[in-house]
């Protein structure tokens, strides 16, 4: 995924501030006070988000820029955590923390058919009656037919 994790820290309103401090060059204690100031000036923007980038090594994507029209959004950009795991790994896990069902099952790695191997269902073609599989019309030229698996059934 293009995001990176991030979880925010257990005292991101004093740090929030003290970054909002330093780049208005104000004594700011209180966040309801600046909830509702307007950024947009361009330069005070970069000011802002440079100073909180390097703060919480957490960046504003360009797709959000836009949104962030008051310190308060800002406040909230950063107070939310960012999780980078699929929604299929976020099955996963449910599974495991016990919150779906015990008949629903996730696998991560699941065992797939590869035609390799020992065990006996890795002998059994996974297209049964033929001897190769094409592609396309030009590959049924230029496939050499294998000889047929012993497990393959015979036609009458």
């Amino acid at each position: 995924r293009a995001y990176k994790n991030y979880d925010p820290p257990a005292d991101l309103e004093t740090k929030f501030l003290s970054c909002i401090s330093d780049s208005l060059q104000k004594n700011i204690t209180d966040l309801n006070s600046v909830q509702n100031m307007d950024i947009s000036s361009p330069q005070l923007k970069l000011k802002l988000l440079n100073s909180l980038n390097r703060e919480f090594s957490h960046k504003v994507h360009n797709s959000r820029l836009h949104q962030m029209k008051t310190i308060g959004d800002l406040f909230v950009y950063f107070k939310c955590p960012v999780s980078v795991s699929t929604p299929y790994e976020q099955l996963h896990d449910d599974m495991v923390d016990g919150k779906l069902p015990d008949n629903l099952v996730i696998q991560l790695n699941p065992i797939t058919f590869t035609g390799e191997g020992d065990h006996p269902l890795d002998q059994v073609t996974a297209y049964p009656r033929r001897n190769t599989v094409y592609t396309s019309i030009k590959a049924r030229d230029t496939i050499v037919k294998s000889k047929p698996s012993k497990y393959q059934e015979e036609e009458y």
